[in-house]
């Protein structure tokens, strides 16, 4: 949800509530439909996509993708051109960009928390939390990119 997004050129993005037993609903949800759309974030959040950089930005949820060393100097070279204006000007242009978001997570983030609390009282994980985050560690550590294989993907081949 930030303004601006710099990717490094070997970051990979996924949303993994859906694999380990959780309803994709704490925001995530809110962040993949505004940047993807209906259809795409339904796909992401229920297989567990693995989205590399270029992807992100051809999707649009980067603005660039830069080399891994170069990141941080980017990311300093945008805040000193955002920097270069007064601060009224900064504060008003935030606020009109940031509009679509408040309005997003006024309308949907407190039903999607809901969502997500009744999904784990009724699966267990409110009473079995550790397990829950062991296995969320597990995912992340084994480095899977989804819980699926598919012809002439990297998962599969």
């Amino acid at each position: 949800m930030c303004d601006i997004t710099i990717a490094a050129d070997h970051a990979v993005l996924f949303d993994l509530h859906y694999d380990i037993g959780s309803v994709p609903a704490d925001g995530i949800h809110t962040a993949f439909q505004e940047l993807l759309g209906t259809k795409r974030a339904a796909y992401a959040l229920l297989t567990g996509e693995a989205i590399d950089a270029r992807k992100a930005l051809e999707y649009g949820l980067v603005n660039e993708v830069v080399p891994g060393g170069e990141l941080i100097d980017r990311g300093f070279a945008i805040a000193d051109h955002i920097m270069s204006q007064p601060r009224t000007i900064r504060r008003l242009s935030t606020q009109i960009v940031r509009r679509p978001w408040k309005r997003r997570i006024a309308d949907d983030l407190d039903g999607g928390f809901g969502i997500q609390m009744f999904g784990h009282v009724a699966s267990g994980h409110a009473v079995h939390g550790g397990e829950h985050v062991r296995s969320t560690v597990d995912y992340v550590r084994e480095g899977r990119k989804n819980n699926f294989d598919r012809p002439g993907t990297a998962d599969s081949e």
